[in-house]
């Protein structure tokens, strides 16, 4: 989850204006949140803490593949697209490159 508001918005060819910059920075930080509990990252299970690491050898796809999600959840919102379909997928395979760790839940 490295992209930058000029990334995205050179992603979606909008004009580089300040209003546009604040709107696409908040949907980044609102799009990051979302695939992070729509693939579910952190969970407490009673004392347990399920978490979930990403393995080196996984790290540049679960970028590209993050980066894909934040571009498409900031269309979605920007110019009002219905592509719920296309950020599930995006977030199933997020899901499938995690690796699952148990801890000791801290309260």
């Amino acid at each position: 989850m490295t992209i930058t508001t000029d990334q995205v918005r050179e992603a979606l060819r909008k004009d580089d204006f300040e209003y546009i910059n604040v709107q696409i920075g908040r949907y980044i930080d609102t799009a990051k949140a979302a695939l992070l509990v729509a693939i579910g990252y952190k969970v407490t299970l009673g004392e347990k803490q399920l978490d979930y690491d990403i393995p080196e050898e996984n790290r540049a796809e679960f970028d590209r593949l993050s980066d894909s999600y934040i571009i498409e959840y900031v269309r979605a919102y920007l110019d009002q697209v219905d592509n719920e379909r296309m950020l599930t997928i995006i977030a199933t395979q997020c899901e499938a490159l995690l690796q699952k760790r148990e801890t000791e839940g801290n309260g």
